[in-house]
């Protein structure tokens, strides 16, 4: 699971929805999440063997020297903290993961449910996308979200 997009989308989302004290904290909370993950992903690849996406010859020193990993990783971070905190205000937005989880899953392909393992990841992405659904039509349905302004 800590390899899927879409739960390194949804990570600095729910950070920016459930701990973020404002507005601008929200991006910055997502970013330094963002960036803090994927230098650990690379660290924990590189003292396992290889980096992700390598052959074996990169050292450590070569992919934190990359900025484009980082850029992206934080730009994304800064969307789904911004995002997360709209949400509150916004309970559709919660539906942005849900489409996430859909958008993974039809990557996958229907191959990703042959293994035990891969059918376990699939069906948690499936209850995250659902838990999502579910936050939305209850503020919907409880009108809390009717009036507030970003």
């Amino acid at each position: 699971m800590v390899n899927s997009v879409t739960v390194w989308f949804a990570a600095p989302f729910l950070l920016g929805r459930r701990a973020a004290p404002s507005r601008l904290a929200a991006p910055c909370a997502g970013a330094v999440f963002m960036a803090a993950a994927l230098m650990s992903y690379f660290t924990f690849g590189a003292l396992r063997g290889a980096p992700p996406g390598h052959d074996g010859t990169v050292g450590v020193a070569d992919v934190f020297a990359d900025p484009s990993w980082y850029l992206i990783a934080i730009a994304a971070g800064i969307v789904g903290g911004a995002l997360g905190w709209a949400s509150r205000h916004r309970p559709v937005l919660m539906l942005v993961l849900a489409l996430a989880v859909a958008a993974d899953l039809f990557r996958r392909g229907a191959g990703s449910w042959e293994t035990s393992f891969t059918a376990v990841e699939n069906g948690l992405l499936l209850a995250g996308g659902a838990g999502s659904i579910v936050v939305w039509m209850r503020r919907r349905a409880s009108g809390i979200a009717a009036v507030r302004p970003l």
